[in-house]
């Protein structure tokens, strides 16, 4: 009894293993399917990968060729690979084998499936083979111009623009230049023009300020005796000598010819002594007098002495 458990308990981890290893087996043996799709002004890229395709013999010694179709039915030869014994590479061989085969099928507007088709025979077995794996793509319609006329893949007469493969004007400064009086302003990307105070540098495509000179550099602050500070033109300070004012003022005396019927107009300079003496009022005179009478009898004495 003991030995009938044992026996049954062994079958079952040997079915056990034997379902694990098949399902490992099954999940190596998953075809791959088209590994690489993108679209081009050339059509639909398409790349299906032979490795590890369950359907073709490994490392097979023949001759196999591939077809393109798009989703309409147009067809495209994506050529054939050829093995024998001595090749050094051969058809769905790891480590080094013939992995691949890839080709451009024609873009049809609606979308839909893509597909490779790969037939051979293998020379070593007889057997041959058909393997087809589609793939669904859509890609825009591809235009022949843009709206403005401008040829694709091209640029327009409307600098910066440039015309794509799908038909779209896009701004390209680098690729197309800029319009007359603008730049390519690297730090923004555009075209443009400088702020004023700002000047383009070609070399390194931005605006960079303009250095201004101070105009009133060096200009001084103070002035030797007998100038003083004033503006020149520019607003910045000078040193211009000072105007030395007149102390005896020219008067005006006018005279009469009575005979002849004519006035004479004279300058003449006064005397400021006898201008002041002139001023003064008879109190005033005595008292001057009086001093003087004073400091004189004091010299005298003190000359007498």
């Amino acid at each position: 009894m003991k030995g009938r458990r044992l026996f049954s308990l062994f079958l079952m981890a040997l079915g056990g293993l034997g379902f694990l290893f098949f399902l490992a087996l099954s999940l190596h043996l998953v075809p791959l399917s088209i590994t690489e799709t993108s679209c081009s002004s050339d059509g639909v890229w398409l790349k299906f990968n032979f490795m590890d395709e369950p359907n073709i013999p490994k490392c097979f010694i023949g001759e196999i060729s591939c077809i393109g179709k798009s989703p309409t039915g147009k067809i495209v030869q994506f050529g054939g690979y050829t093995a024998t014994a001595s090749s050094t590479q051969k058809i769905n061989c790891d480590p080094s084998g013939k992995s691949f085969v890839a080709n451009y099928v024609p873009v049809d507007g609606q979308g839909g499936d893509y597909s490779i088709t790969c037939s051979g025979k293998d020379d070593s077995t007889g057997k041959t083979f058909t393997v087809t794996r589609s793939v669904f793509a859509s890609c825009p319609t591809f235009q022949s111009q843009c709206a403005d006329g401008t040829p694709t893949q091209t640029c327009s007469k409307n600098k910066p623009y440039y015309c794509d493969k799908y038909g779209y004007l896009t701004p390209s400064p680098t690729r197309c230049g800029c319009s007359d009086g603008t730049y390519y302003l690297k730090e923004d990307g555009v075209c443009g023009k400088c702020p004023s105070g700002t000047i383009y540098n070609s070399a390194s495509q931005v605006c960079e300020q303009i250095e201004v000179q101070d105009k009133c550099a060096g200009q001084p602050t103070s002035c030797p005796s007998g100038q003083h500070i004033s503006k020149d033109t520019n607003g910045c300070n000078i040193c211009v000598a000072n105007q030395i004012q007149d102390p005896y003022p020219n008067q005006t005396s006018t005279s009469s010819n009575q005979s002849s019927g004519q006035t004479t107009i004279q300058q003449t300079s006064t005397n400021p002594l006898s201008q002041y003496l002139r001023g003064l009022t008879g109190d005033q005179i005595k008292i001057l007098a009086g001093v003087s009478g004073v400091l004189f009898l004091i010299g005298l004495y003190g000359y007498r002495r």
